[in-house]
């Protein structure tokens, strides 16, 4: 049986897996092994393929199923984010400038066709993705609220660094003692419990149920921009408290899904400071 291989993140979280295995080892021999990886991935994003390809500097997804909100069942895709996702395009940038670094690190030449491509993320991204007092989720149209614009603030090399100018909206519509939910529950498509059959379950799935690992990134945003880093772990406390961190929660803190979930615990114990 061969795997499908159809998400547009993965290899984006790989770049930034190296980079944080260089955070704590400064292993430059290992680093230096991935550089060849590191440069056909993003040569890769460049080109395209049948999933994803880059149009103005972002990269744009040719179909609804390629992020990590990727619930389907019975050829229904119940999260579609066809588009310029916010996360995709921020680890996209994260990518381009990670690689600048580990070049930088292990003495390898750059190719400033590439800084060409993140200067203009850094120019325009807050533009595209945040006026109008809507945050979109995927250019050019979806402006529904979910949490994963976080990922601009969070990431090593973030693309934005003012997340108090949105984190009210956090606050008030996405954040809960266990994690944050996966969309903001004025949403007409909201659901606040995940239950039922498959097909209940996997709608419930990215459309309002918490998520306990997005506490991480929402901390390391907040901490960033001068929000306190213990006031920020008394608030989440129930949930570093847990002895089994579960996948999911209700949106009355019932814990949900796979029992114990590693990035349950990998999004929350190891915060991206």
């Amino acid at each position: 049986m061969v795997g499908e291989y159809d998400a547009a993140d993965v290899s984006l979280w790989f770049i930034y897996a190296v980079y944080k295995y260089y955070e704590y080892t400064k292993d430059v021999n290992t680093i230096r092994h991935f550089m060849p990886a590191i440069k056909e991935i993003i040569d890769g994003y460049i080109r395209g393929n049948d999933y994803y390809f880059m149009e103005n500097n972002l990269i744009k997804l040719k179909m609804g199923k390629l992020t990590w909100m990727d619930a389907e069942y019975n050829n229904i895709i119940f999260t579609p984010r066809s588009g310029m996702p916010v996360e995709i395009n921020a680890l996209w940038y994260n990518a381009l400038k990670t690689y600048e670094f580990l070049c930088n690190e292990v003495s390898i030449g750059y190719d400033d066709s590439y800084k060409n491509i993140y200067k203009y993320i850094e120019k325009n991204f807050e533009n595209l993705y945040m006026h109008d007092g809507k945050i979109y989720d995927v250019l050019p149209d979806d402006f529904r609220l979910r949490p994963n614009f976080i990922f601009a603030f969070s990431l090593p090399f973030p693309v934005l660094n003012n997340f108090n100018k949105y984190k009210n909206q956090v606050d008030k519509y996405l954040i809960t003692p266990y994690g944050l939910r996966t969309l903001s529950p004025e949403d007409p498509d909201y659901i606040p419990v995940y239950t039922g059959d498959r097909l209940h379950r996997d709608r419930a799935y990215h459309n309002g149920i918490i998520w306990p690992w997005l506490a991480g990134p929402y901390i390391t945003a907040a901490v960033r921009s001068g929000n306190s880093a213990s006031d920020l772990l008394d608030y989440f406390s129930s949930l570093y408290n847990m002895r089994k961190i579960p996948e999911l929660f209700d949106d009355d803190g019932t814990p949900k899904g796979c029992i114990l979930q590693a990035w349950s615990y990998g999004g929350i114990n190891k915060i991206l400071l």
